[in-house]
């Protein structure tokens, strides 16, 4: 999803229910994986990273 978001210069909006020490569920990402996804995004370079708000103020 970032790939081709990235690729495309569109907008994905991401909703965390819980971010959990361990024992991660569909609703519930484990802090591991939370930040795998935050550094690969990082790691493109370039992409804004920002809140609701800020995001569509700047739309």
């Amino acid at each position: 999803m970032v790939d081709k978001a990235y690729a495309a210069g569109l907008v994905v909006i991401f909703t965390f229910h819980d971010i959990v020490a361990s024992g991660g569920t569909s609703y519930a990402w484990t802090v591991a994986n939370f930040n795998a996804l935050v550094d690969y995004i990082a790691a493109k370079g370039d992409v804004p990273v920002l809140p609701m708000g800020e995001a569509l103020a700047a739309l």
